[in-house]
C-alpha cells in the first residue's frame, strides 16, 4: 500500500521557504506604480476634458452665430463658409490639444515603466543574492 503525502506539514512549510518580506515588497511596489499611472491617467483626463469643453463652447458660439438672421439672403453664403471655417479650426485645435496630452501621458507613462523595471531588477538581484547566501 502506497504512503500518503502529508499536505498538512507541507502547506505548514510554505510560509518558511519563501521571503515573505520580498512578497510584501513585491506588493507595495506595483501598489506604488499603479497609483502613478492612476494620477498620471486621471491628470491627462481631466486636461483632455477641459480641451474638450472649451472647443464645446466654441463650437457652439458658431452655431450662434450661424443661426442669427440675416437681413440679406446672401450673406447667408458667406455666414455658412465662415461657419464651416471656424468650425474646422476648432477641430484642429482640439485635436493638436488632444494629441499633446497624449504624448505627455505616454512619454509620462514609459518614465514610469522605466523606474519599475530598474527597482524591480534591483530588488530581485537582492533577494538573488541573499537566497544563494542562505543556500
Amino acid at each position: 500500500m502506497a504512503n500518503q503525502t502529508d499536505f498538512t506539514k507541507m502547506f505548514a512549510d510554505m510560509p518558511n521557504m519563501m521571503d515573505t518580506k520580498a512578497f510584501e515588497d513585491g506588493f507595495k511596489t506595483a501598489a506604488e506604480f499603479n497609483e502613478k499611472l492612476a494620477g498620471v491617467m486621471f491628470d491627462s483626463a481631466s486636461k483632455a476634458t477641459d480641451v474638450v469643453a472649451g472647443s464645446a463652447k466654441e463650437a457652439f458660439g458658431n452655431v450662434r452665430t450661424l443661426t442669427a438672421a440675416r437681413s440679406e439672403p446672401t450673406a447667408y453664403g458667406q455666414v455658412f463658409s465662415d461657419f464651416v471655417q471656424a468650425q474646422m479650426q476648432v477641430g484642429q485645435r482640439t485635436t493638436e490639444a488632444l494629441a499633446e496630452i497624449a504624448q505627455s501621458a505616454g512619454g509620462e507613462f514609459t518614465g514610469i515603466a522605466q523606474k519599475a523595471g530598474e527597482e524591480t531588477a534591483g530588488k530581485a538581484a537582492t533577494a538573488a543574492k541573499t537566497a544563494t547566501k542562505a543556500a
